[in-house]
């Protein structure tokens, strides 16, 4: 690699990386599904096309 390439690794969590405007929404009926069913009975499973 050159001199003027620099590395670096990032962590997002899940909020910072889809903010709230666009996905606020799913959030809270996921939020509510897993009130009713508990946490591992809730899954999101999206397919993004190009």
């Amino acid at each position: 690699m050159g001199k003027d390439v620099q590395d670096f690794i990032e962590r997002l969590r899940r909020r910072d990386a889809v903010p709230d405007d666009e996905w606020g929404p799913v959030r809270t009926v996921m939020r509510t599904l897993a009130e009713l069913h508990g946490d591992d009975d809730v899954r999101l499973v999206v397919r993004f096309d190009d």
